[in-house]
């Protein structure tokens, strides 16, 4: 993944993935080889998955509250 310039800190663009992941809730999806959970939003018209670096689908929504 490389940054991205004109995005918020700390947010990435994955681009070779993107099948991998599955929808859990809204705005949280999980990537299946790792079992992580990202947040799924849209930024300047491209959709942007950032990691919530955790596998817990509770802990994830919480830090997702925290990121919007």
């Amino acid at each position: 993944m490389r940054l991205l310039r004109g995005l918020p800190n700390g947010v990435q663009k994955c681009h070779a993935h993107a099948t991998g992941f599955r929808r859990v809730a809204e705005n949280i999806h999980r990537y299946s080889s790792n079992g992580n959970y990202y947040a799924r939003f849209r930024y300047g018209g491209k959709q942007i998955y950032k990691s919530l670096r955790t596998d817990d689908r509770e802990l994830a929504r919480r830090c997702l509250k925290e990121e919007l």
